[in-house]
Order: structure tokens, then C-alpha cells, then sequence
């Protein structure tokens, strides 16, 4: 992902006939190959990701400004099966609005900008047949649709969530299940607030708006999920950055709500200063069973980040922020190795003396019994995969999506590294996709991965950003 614009998938309309979506073409009028041939029928809910039910993560990235049928900003994901080697190219689904059961259609309109179909994606088997869904954000139809996953994978059976009452909508799509129903919540940003979708599985729900009070002409904000007091609910943070009428930050802060048998509790604020400018990320660092939360630092006057912290889960909900400095950014959370403890994925960043960032390398930090180790293991850079340093910061996009996910069913997690835009000048504009496989000593060179968007047969697609953009696990 890109700085972190989506939330973590923590584990937690009419529904039209099923079936497996066709991959469409650019133009939309032929159908290219079909979703993976059908798993064996599980026997208990997927892990999210796991659309075709096999025991393995599956890849999705989202273009939301990519083409379709000659539209620009439309929107398509590209989704490609894992298997025992890792992601299988040759099966693989192109989702758009002009697939079916998706709510929508991507056509050019003259004057009118497509529907950023995946603006935001998330994940989670929401009906527990055993077949992870996908959840999507379709920004013009200020809506999120919930396609079903089957055996052969992402099908037509979908359900669409509607807002009633939107500002800009669907920058986010975060799941938890707040009442400890066993039912899922679906959350997303909306203006000065957001919007909860309850207990969706198999039908369309309606949306309730909650407004964020503070100061500012509007709040921009992002949001996190996953249970910090170990109570079996999800809890909810919304990271909130206040901009005044010159839209220049004046504020930030977050806000915890702890989920309820009636849902999400009254606010708790904290984090001021700090918190609101970058999402924060969740997982069980120290192996204790309470989620925790990591987040990127970040201050008013330059909205330069300084580091990090990480706020561990306890029983009153999180605890104290543990601070960490630093040019490390912290970008995804996985269990790499196996050890029960989640580790972070992140990016360091060192600018020159004109404030140009060089040499960005991607490493791994390890979740210890006391938390986030302040040490990184090994770091990978362009060269590590044969490119040449580009001058500044502004051109490069190295590891722009990064990801950690279990693509391969053996339970320790994969580094997903996306390089978008790897054509410059009259080059096709690729995009690439670097898995590296996850081992009880970490994240290893050995046997790596590569994904590009030439195999995929998307490179003609404009704005298609293959790799920029990828599914929170």
C-alpha cells in the first residue's frame, strides 16, 4: 500500500445468481482467463484473502484509476490464486464495474470521471461458507460491494452497501465485529466522520453515519480495527487530522472506541499531536492474545513523521505509546516466521541535503515477548532486484505496495513488495510484484517471486499502478 490508506482485515441489495466472474479486457468485450479450477470444500471459515477456500492467501490489488472500456479512473482489481509455489499468474480475474454482479457500469461519458471502483479493498469470509469475500469501495456510487467468494474463486453473488448520507466516501474499508456477535462490522471514512455497515453476511445492510466533533472547517479520517482488551470485540480507532479553511492541518489526534454487546462504545481520545496524519496498523506483536497497534508519528508544523509507536493491548484497552525513532516507517504487519508474535514490514527513507529521498530500502522488524524489536533484519533496496537508484524520491516508486500474507498455506507469512510504474518516458507503464518467501529465520531472498503486469495482460490499461496498491490481510 501506499502509506497506508487501507486498513488492516482483522479477523473477526439483492444478491444476485452465483456463478465465477469472467476476467474481462480492457474494451470489456472478451473475457480473458477464468477464475482457478475448484478447491476442495472447506470445513470452516476462510482466512481472510482466501477466496477460493484452499489455505491460501490469494493476491488482490486494486487500479481504482485504472481504465476500463475506455474510461478513464473506472477502476478494475486484479486478483491472481496462491498456490504451494506462490501466486499463479495463469489463474488469475480482472474484476470491474462491468463484471457481473458488480453494481455500476464503466463506460466513457464525456465530462465525467469513472467510479474508482477499489478505491479501498478489505477482506474477510462474511457468510463463513469457508471462501474468503471481498469487500470494495466504489467512490462514485458512494457504496461498498461484497463479493462472494466459492470454490473457483470470487463469484458473481455480491451484495452492495449503500450510504445514505456520504461526503467522500470509501477511502477506507475497515471489518471487525464490534458487538462480539460473530457477524461482521464494515467501516468506512465518510467527510468528518464515518459510516458503519453492522452485521453484514449474506444481506445488504443500511449504513449509520457518526460525525467527528472537533476543531477545524473539516477532519479528514482514517480508521483501524481489532481487538485491544482481549474481550472477543473489535475495537475501532479513528485517526484524525483537523484542516482549517486553507486546508493546512491544525489538529490531530485519535480517537479509541471499544466494541460493546451494543456495538462500538463512547470515544477516548488520544494520541494529540501525533496521531491523525497516517494510518496506524494492527496485529499481536508480543504473542499475547490482544491485538496492538502501531503507529506512524507524525506533527503539525511540517507533517514530517519522527518515528514511531507502538501502543501494546491490555485489558483497559491500549496501553502507553512506547516510542521508537527514526527514519523506519512502518508499512504492514505478518507473522514472518511462524512464532506465533506479528512482525512489521516498513520502509527507510533517508533525504539528501534538498529533502530528496535516496536509497529507500524495505525491511523487516520482529515481534518479540516485550514488543516491536527496535532492530531490522535484512533490508532490500531496487538493486536488490536489479534496478538502478533513480535520482529522487518524486520519481521512484519502490515499494510503494508492501504486504505481508501467507501465500503459500505453510503459515508463515510472504513479503509482497509492489513497484508500480517501473516504465519511465515511452516505456509501457509496468508494474511489478516481488514475493519473497517467509522462513522460521524471517523473510529470504530464496526462491523469490516475480509478478508483473505484462503476464497479467493489463499493461495497456492507463493508470493501471499494478503493485502500488495492495489487500490488507
Amino acid at each position: 500500500m501506499k502509506i497506508s490508506y487501507k486498513p488492516l482485515a482483522t479477523a473477526v441489495a439483492a444478491i444476485t445468481a452465483a456463478g465465477a466472474l469472467s476476467a474481462l479486457t480492457a474494451t470489456g468485450a472478451q473475457a480473458a482467463p477464468a477464475a482457478p479450477g475448484a478447491a476442495a470444500k472447506p470445513k470452516r471459515p476462510a482466512m481472510s484473502g482466501d477466496f477460493n477456500g484452499d489455505g491460501r492467501r490469494d493476491l488482490a490489488a486494486p487500479s481504482p484509476e485504472g481504465m476500463v472500456n475506455k474510461q478513464a479512473q473506472a477502476g478494475f482489481i486484479t486478483v491472481v490464486y496462491g498456490g504451494p509455489k506462490g501466486l499463479n499468474p495463469a489463474k488469475k480475474q480482472i474484476i470491474s464495474e462491468n463484471s457481473p454482479g458488480v453494481p455500476g457500469t464503466a463506460k466513457p461519458v464525456s465530462g465525467k470521471a469513472g467510479d474508482l471502483f477499489g478505491m479501498a479493498v478489505a477482506s474477510t469470509d462474511f457468510d463463513h461458507d469457508g471462501y474468503a469475500d471481498l469487500a470494495a469501495s466504489i467512490n462514485g456510487l458512494n457504496g461498498i460491494v461484497i463479493i462472494y467468494g466459492g470454490a473457483k474463486g470470487l463469484s458473481s453473488r455480491t451484495i452492495f452497501l449503500k450510504a445514505k448520507k456520504a461526503g467522500w466516501f470509501g477511502s477506507q474499508v475497515t471489518l471487525g465485529d464490534f458487538d462480539g456477535n460473530g457477524v461482521t462490522d464494515v467501516v468506512t471514512p465518510s467527510g468528518s466522520g464515518f459510516v458503519t455497515f453492522r452485521n453484514v453476511g449474506k444481506r445488504a445492510v443500511t449504513g449509520v453515519y457518526t460525525a467527528v466533533k472537533g476543531p477545524g472547517a473539516y477532519r479528514s479520517i482514517k480508521t483501524a480495527a481489532g481487538d485491544f482488551n482481549g474481550d472477543k470485540r473489535s475495537d475501532l480507532v479513528a485517526f484524525v487530522d483537523a484542516e482549517g479553511g486553507d486546508d493546512d492541518p491544525i489538529a490531530m489526534w485519535a480517537e479509541l472506541r471499544l466494541g460493546t454487546k451494543k456495538g462500538l462504545g463512547a470515544k477516548r481520545q488520544f494520541g494529540n499531536g501525533w496521531a491523525g496524519w497516517n494510518l496506524g496498523l494492527v496485529g499481536d506483536i508480543n504473542g499475547d492474545h490482544k491485538a496492538d497497534l502501531v503507529v506512524e508519528r507524525a506533527s503539525i508544523d511540517d507533517s514530517r513523521t519522527s518515528g514511531y509507536n507502538v501502543l501494546l493491548g491490555t485489558k483497559g484497552g491500549l496501553g502507553v505509546p512506547e516510542p521508537t525513532n527514526g527514519a523506519w516507517i512502518p508499512r504492514a504487519v505478518g507473522d514472518v516466521n511462524g512464532d506465533g508474535k506479528a512482525d512489521v514490514v516498513g520502509v527507510d527513507k533517508h533525504p539528501d541535503k534538498d529533502g530528496n529521498f535516496k536509497n529507500v530500502s524495505v525491511s523487516v522488524r520482529a515481534g518479540t515477548a516485550t514488543g516491536l524489536s527496535p532492530k531490522s533484519g535484512p533490508s532490500y533496496t531496487r538493486k536488490t532486484f536489479g534496478f538502478a537508484e533513480m535520482p529522487t524520491f518524486n520519481s521512484d516508486t519502490f515499494a510503494d505496495g508492501l504486504e505481508l500474507a501467507d501465500l503459500t498455506g505453510d503459515k508463515r507469512a510472504d513479503l509482497l513488495l509492489g513497484f508500480p510504474r517501473v516504465g519511465t518516458g515511452g516505456k509501457p507503464n509496468l508494474g511489478l510484484v516481488f514475493v519473497l518467501r517467509g522462513t522460521p529465520g524471517g523473510v529470504t531472498l530464496q526462491g523469490r517471486q516475480r509478478l508483473g503486469s505484462t503476464q497479467l495482460g493489463i499493461t495497456d490499461r492507463e493508470q493501471h499502478d499494478f503493485g502500488g496498491s495492495l489487500l490488507d490481510y
